[in-house]
């Protein structure tokens, strides 16, 4: 049987689109990379089967040798010694009678003040005071000087006006003087 190469013609009768092209594409990469994902997960359980069977077999292989003895810094620490519930029991009853005792120590002692922190404390007081005092001074005193500021600058807005109606005025009647001859 021969086969022509009209056979193989890429013309069929699907259109072919830029976005289903891209859309392809997307599959054909997510399928490939969800398997690449697949495959790096099985090989750690693979060769761990693969281990465990080898050394199983390599065990029934081999005779053992005895392992030699470990030295001192090399030895695992030791386990802690076993409490029983009696003893962390009353461990826990001691320090708790212990901590009422500094609870109540600390609730009967006076809250008072030591003489010397009092004394600091009412000189800072003080020493506040005076600043809030001399703030407000300067506040007036700032205060009024922005007001004569003010007053000054109206002082010059009207001198330059009359300046300006002076020489306006002195201006037209050189105008008048003109037309008038």
């Amino acid at each position: 049987m021969a086969v022509s190469s009209s056979d193989f013609s890429p013309s069929r009768n699907f259109p072919i689109t830029l976005d289903g092209l891209r859309t392809q594409i997307i599959t054909w990469l997510t399928v490939l990379i969800m398997s690449l994902f697949a495959m790096v997960q099985s090989i750690p359980s693979t060769m761990f089967k693969r281990l465990s069977s080898q050394s199983t077999e390599h065990d029934h292989l081999f005779v053992e040798y005895p392992e030699p003895e470990f030295k001192e810094e090399f030895r695992p620490p030791s386990p802690a010694p076993s409490y029983t519930e009696k003893d962390v029991l009353s461990s826990m009853v001691r320090r708790l009678g212990d901590l009422e005792e500094k609870v109540h120590a600390l609730e009967t002692k006076p809250s008072e003040m030591p003489f010397e922190k009092e004394e600091l404390l009412n000189a800072a007081v003080r020493r506040v005071d005076a600043l809030e005092a001399e703030l407000i001074s300067t506040k007036k005193a700032l205060y009024e000087a922005l007001m004569r500021q003010d007053e000054l600058l109206a002082y010059i807005d009207g001198q330059d006006l009359i300046k300006f109606r002076v020489s306006y005025s002195s201006l037209f009647s050189l105008y008048w003087d003109e037309i008038k001859t």
